[in-house]
């Protein structure tokens, strides 16, 4: 038996990245959910939200004065967006959203934009990228020893491992641009009438540029002028909030507007999109979408990016794409965490364990 010495506050080791107050609202009426792992295949398994999408240690920080603070980030969480949850989600499915609700419903919406692996590791790939391409700069440049001839093009086949930490510190410039895309919308709130519940996802937020079609857009991406953008997040299995730069005069500066859904194919186009945008799990009350949910189990938003040689500079672009997703290097340092931050936890459902 281990003792918590008095006044010390326990380590906390799972951090849901997923919160389990808000899978509450896609479970059955066991409490549990169909999870989908993409990298896994098969049948969805039945899983209680409190056993599935945490990983260990994965909002740890480390301290000025050396070592680890496990509690901060996840109490931040839970603390400042998750415990205001169930009133919010209150709110927005009886139609009584007021200015506070409202605020607390976008906290949650801001946060799983931020601190999900989909996300982070899109950051992690992306700082790969640029130490990539400013090495190959120097390595033309002269300012690097020569490379071995065998090695090749070494700089287009290297592997950077990025320390977890430093997408952390992305966070906050996440939200801000996710503010700028919801500040040009208007919302609605859609209840589902029909038979076939909205699923959600391990990366629940989506947003898109609607000129484009389906087969044609590119996740997140709003790079036309003037900018056009729509989003969705699954409240619950009942319950979408919509949003939309055409609705943002019909809304005015009031709450938002609501609308009831009896048509299957508008749930099923919600959850085609979910089911696009999910990273490594998709979440579902019922086994009605296993064979959408498995078409895009190996394709998830990705970083697209690259660099060119121009005659007088580098040229490097960035952006997100649908594709496969990336194995990422683990990182090592001298100060690891109980357990690796790379470990597979995230998806292993601790039942399995």
């Amino acid at each position: 038996m281990t003792f918590q010495p008095a006044g010390r506050p326990k380590d906390k080791k799972r951090h849901h990245f997923i919160p389990i107050t808000y899978l509450d609202g896609f479970t059955d009426e066991r409490g549990r959910l169909q999870v989908y792992l993409a990298d896994r295949g098969g049948a969805p398994m039945p899983i209680a939200p409190s056993q599935i999408a945490f990983q260990n240690y994965y909002y740890s920080q480390p301290k000025p004065c050396g070592g680890r603070d496990n509690n901060l980030v996840e109490d931040l969480f839970s603390q400042e967006v998750e415990q205001f949850w169930p009133a919010a989600k209150q709110a927005a499915v009886t139609d009584t959203l007021d200015p506070q609700t409202w605020s607390h419903l976008y906290l949650m919406i801001a946060s799983l934009r931020a601190r999900v692996p989909a996300m982070r590791e899109l950051i992690e790939s992306a700082l790969a990228q640029q130490v990539m391409g400013i090495a190959a700069k120097m390595d033309r440049e002269g300012r690097l020893p020569p490379m071995p001839a065998e090695l090749g093009d070494i700089w287009s086949t290297l592997s950077i491992a990025i320390d977890p930490h430093q997408s952390m510190h992305a966070m906050p410039a996440i939200l801000e641009s996710m503010n700028a895309v919801v500040n040009g919308m208007g919302f609605e709130v859609l209840h589902n009438r029909t038979a076939l519940p909205f699923i959600t996802s391990d990366n629940p937020v989506v947003f898109y540029d609607p000129r484009f079609s389906e087969s044609r857009r590119k996740p997140y991406n709003l790079d036309r002028k003037p900018v056009r953008a729509e989003l969705q997040f699954p409240i619950d299995a009942s319950t979408l909030l919509r949003g939309a730069t055409s609705l943002r005069e019909r809304q005015g500066s009031g709450r938002p507007t609501s609308r009831e859904i009896k048509d299957d194919a508008i749930v099923r186009r919600h959850n085609r999109n979910t089911a696009r945008y999910a990273y490594r799990m998709a979440f579902a009350r019922d086994r009605s979408d296993d064979r959408m949910i498995g078409l895009f189990a190996d394709q998830s938003p990705v970083l697209d990016a690259g660099w060119a040689k121009l005659s007088r500079s580098d040229l490097s672009w960035m952006q997100t794409k649908f594709g496969r997703r990336p194995q990422l290097p683990k990182w090592t340092d001298d100060d690891p965490l109980p357990e690796a931050r790379n470990d597979d936890d995230a998806e292993r459902p601790a039942s399995m364990t």
